[in-house]
Order: structure tokens, then sequence, then C-alpha cells
């Protein structure tokens, strides 16, 4: 019990080292909404992605697809349906400035929660989910630094 509570701070400790910025994932494969979710499940064959932002038609991310769900769809049958069909609202926009831990309540809600990361201008930085966090995490413990923002 008390090695566990000893990580629990240790990862505390390093969440607060890194902003929403640091953790970004900026090379990500973007869907159109329209994409079928037969064609999304190929992508998903040769990717490793846990989560698919959707192009809104107007540039924007206002929703993605998990890898998941996306398998859920396809053994239902509905693998020519579109992936707006099984699509989730992004939970949050969040700074690059923004401390690491103050993300967190989003990912309390939802464990699979897509945050956007955008800059003052409102340019797009990338995406942000839990998998992404946990990596980063992982190599700074293990190596003492992080792999580069892809």
């Amino acid at each position: 019990m008390a090695s566990q509570e000893l990580k629990m701070v240790r990862s505390e400790h390093l969440y607060k080292r890194f902003s929403c910025g640091e953790v970004t994932r900026s090379q990500y494969i973007l869907l159109p909404a329209n994409t079928l979710i037969t064609d999304a499940i190929s992508l998903l064959q040769h990717s490793l992605e846990t989560h698919f932002p959707l192009d809104d038609g107007d540039g924007r991310i206002t929703a993605y697809v998990r890898a998941q769900d996306l398998l859920k769809a396809n053994a239902s049958g509905h693998h020519g349906m579109s992936v707006s069909y099984i699509a989730r609202p992004v939970s949050g926009v969040v700074k690059p400035e923004t401390p690491l831990p103050e993300v967190f309540p989003f990912f309390q809600r939802d464990q699979h929660a897509l945050l956007i990361v955008v800059d003052e201008q409102g340019i797009l930085q990338g995406i942000l989910d839990r998998d992404q966090i946990d990596h980063v995490l992982y190599w700074s413990q293990r190596h003492g630094g992080f792999p580069s923002h892809s």
C-alpha cells in the first residue's frame, strides 16, 4: 500500500512538470466526418490510433471516434454507416500553457476524453488524450525526458 502511494506521489510530481502543449500530439489521422466505418477500420488496422478526430467540413475538430467504438460498430453490422453515427463530441478545448493537472477532470468524467489544444489565436496545435499523457509520463519516468510530440 505504501509503495502504491509513493508511486502516485511521484506521478503527481511528474504531471506538474508538464503543460498541455508539451504532451500534445501534433500528428494524427484526421477523418472527414462522412468517412465510412469500414474505411476507418481499414485505417485502424494500419495505425496505433486510439482516437480519430473528425473534420466537420469547415476545418474544425468538434467530434471524434474511438477505435473501440469503431470495432463495436463494425461487429454490429454498421460498417456501411458514416463514422459520424458513432462520434462523440470533443471533451474540451485547452491552451498549450495549461498545466497538465488542470485537464484531469476531463479524464475523470470520461477516461476516453479527447481534448483539442489551440493557441491564443485559436490555431489548432494538436490533440490530447489519456494515452498520450501516459506515454509521455512513461518515457519521462524511464528515460529522464520525453519523446518528440508525435
